[in-house]
């Protein structure tokens, strides 16, 4: 049974609609588009949840690569600085964490804004 529900998350989780692959690490992300660009997205994400938490309450280990952020979220243990957020990034991602940080730490603001502008100064829309 343990294998089947193994292989089960698995397969849901390989499938590109759903989940993004991380590099290197084999963990997943869920992906993040709306309801109305994948109504069925919403179904899929409420049934791995059943299934892990029908595994965590039977004391069943599962192999279920989501991205250890993940389940941090599910214990509601946010990253609180930008350090933590990058280190769970790149558990994910590390190329694209290295690149974050590595503009992070160019300080190119100072190339951007004139003298006595800053970020703050701009509406996002």
């Amino acid at each position: 049974f343990k294998d089947l529900l193994s292989s089960f998350i698995k397969n849901i989780m390989q499938k590109p609609e759903y989940f993004e692959e991380g590099t290197g690490k084999g963990f997943y992300l869920p992906k993040t588009t709306t309801r109305d660009q994948n109504p069925s997205q919403i179904s899929i994400f409420r049934i791995i949840g059943r299934v892990l938490a029908k595994c965590i309450i039977e004391d069943l280990a599962i192999y279920a690569p989501l991205a250890p952020i993940v389940f941090k979220y599910f214990l509601r243990q946010f990253p609180f600085s930008f350090q933590q957020w990058l280190y769970e990034f790149s558990l994910f991602d590390e190329s694209a964490a290295n690149s974050i940080k590595n503009t992070y730490e160019l300080d190119i603001t100072s190339d951007i804004f004139l003298p006595n502008e800053k970020i703050d100064d701009y509406p996002y829309d």
